[in-house]
C-alpha cells in the first residue's frame, strides 16, 4: 500500500511540473535524477590499465645488441599500451642472468649459448638460473677468425701459442670463442679487453688474430679491413662437428662471400643465436603485446640495424629457453611451428 502511495505521489509531482510549463527543464525530479546511474560515465568507459615498466639490459654501448635494443624500444614504445621498454647499458649480456634473477631488469639480451650455460649452471655460471623465458631471436651470431692477409696462420690449429683477442671478459662472445678453441684443443695466449681495445690491438699488431662471435658483416671487421688487408680463417667440417659435439647450443653455419668485400668464397664456421629473454613472471598479456609489436615493427627495426633482417619467426625454433606464455600465444596464433621443448 505504501509503495503504491509513493508511486502515486511521484506521478502527481511530474504532472504538476509539466503543467507549470517546465518544457525546457527535466521532467524527472532532481532528487530522482541525481540517483540514476550515468551510463556514459560508468558503463561505456573502460577501466584504466597501468603500464608496466620493463628495464632491458642491453650490454655495452659499443655492441650491436645495444644498437638493436635502442632501435627496438624506439620502434615499439609508442605502440604499446601495456608496457614501456627502457634500455639500459650494462657490463655485458652474461651479467643479465643475475640482473634478471634479482629483478633489477625485466628483459635482457642474451645468446642461446649462454642461455644453456646459465640454465644449467655451467661455464662461468656458479648456479643454475630458473624463472627465465625466451621472447625472440635478434641476430645470427657467427664465429669469425680474423688475421692479417699476410699472416702465416692458415687454419684454426695454427693459432696454437699465438696471442689472440676474444673480446670482453665474461661476455658471451669471449665465452663462445674460448669454447671453440677448447673443443679443438687449441691453446692460445688469450687477450680480453673492451671491444674498442680489441680492434686497436689488432691494428697495432699487439695480437695476431681475433676470434669473435658477432653478426656478419661485423662492424669491427669492416673497420679493420678499411685500413688494412685481412682474411677470415674458416673451420673445416671436422672442426665444426667437434665443436658442436662439445657445445650443442652451437651449430654449423657459413659466412657468405657477400658479407665482406675481401671474401671471394663462403667460409665455414659455427653459429648461435642472439636473443632477448625475460623474467617468466611478467604478465602474459604484456608479453604477448610486446612480442607481437616487435615483429610487426621488424622492418622498421631493420632499417636501423640491417643485420636483424637475417632473422624471421622461423628462427624461434632454434632458441633454448622455454618461451614465455605470452610469446608462445603469439607464435601459435600466427602459425609458427614450436618444438615441444620450447613450450614450457
Amino acid at each position: 500500500m505504501k509503495r503504491k502511495l509513493a508511486l502515486g505521489l511521484v506521478f502527481v509531482m511530474c504532472l504538476s511540473l509539466a503543467a507549470c510549463g517546465g518544457s525546457t527543464g527535466s521532467s524527472v525530479p532532481a532528487e530522482l535524477a541525481a540517483s540514476a546511474p550515468a551510463a556514459s560515465a560508468t558503463q561505456d568507459t573502460a577501466p584504466s590499465v597501468e603500464r608496466v615498466d620493463l628495464a632491458m639490459g642491453c650490454s655495452t654501448t659499443s655492441t650491436w645488441v645495444y644498437s638493436f635494443s635502442i632501435a627496438m624500444s624506439e620502434a615499439v614504445n609508442n605502440k604499446l599500451t601495456l608496457s614501456t621498454v627502457y634500455p639500459e647499458a650494462t657490463s655485458g649480456s652474461s651479467a643479465h642472468y643475475e640482473m634478471l634473477d634479482n629483478n633489477s631488469i625485466q628483459l635482457g639480451t642474451a645468446t642461446t649459448y649462454t642461455d644453456q650455460q646459465a640454465s644449467e649452471g655451467e661455464g662461468s655460471f656458479t648456479k643454475a638460473y630458473t624463472g627465465l623465458s625466451s621472447l625472440f631471436p635478434v641476430s645470427l651470431t657467427v664465429c669469425q677468425i680474423v688475421v692479417s692477409a699476410d699472416s702465416p696462420i692458415k687454419t684454426v690449429q695454427d693459432l696454437e701459442g699465438k696471442k689472440v683477442a676474444i673480446g670482453g671478459r665474461g661476455s658471451p662472445t669471449s665465452a663462445m670463442s674460448e669454447a671453440v678453441l677448447s673443443a679443438l684443443n687449441v691453446t692460445c695466449d688469450l687477450s680480453v679487453s673492451t671491444h674498442e681495445e680489441m680492434l686497436e690491438m689488432f691494428k697495432d699488431n699487439r695480437v695476431e688474430a681475433i676470434v669473435y662471435f658477432g653478426g656478419a658483416p661485423y662492424s669491427g671487421i669492416l673497420d679493420i679491413s678499411s685500413g688494412q688487408s685481412v682474411r677470415l680463417i674458416g673451420l673445416t667440417d671436422v672442426d665444426i662437428n667437434t665443436i658442436v659435439a662439445a657445445s650443442p647450443a652451437l651449430s654449423k653455419e657459413a659466412i657468405e662471400a657477400t658479407s665482406y668485400d675481401f671474401l671471394t668464397d663462403s667460409v665455414g664456421t659455427v653459429r648461435c643465436m642472439s636473443d632477448v629473454i625475460c623474467r617468466s613472471d611478467i604478465s602474459e598479456d604484456a608479453i604477448y603485446e610486446l612480442v607481437k609489436t616487435v615483429w610487426e615493427s621488424w622492418g622498421e627495426i631493420c632499417d636501423v640495424v640491417p643485420a636483424a633482417a637475417a632473422i624471421s619467426t622461423d628462427d624461434v625454433s632454434s632458441m633454448f629457453l622455454p618461451l614465455h606464455p605470452g610469446a608462445l600465444r603469439y607464435y601459435e596464433e600466427i602459425g609458427v611451428s614450436i618444438p615441444d621443448g620450447l613450450k614450457g
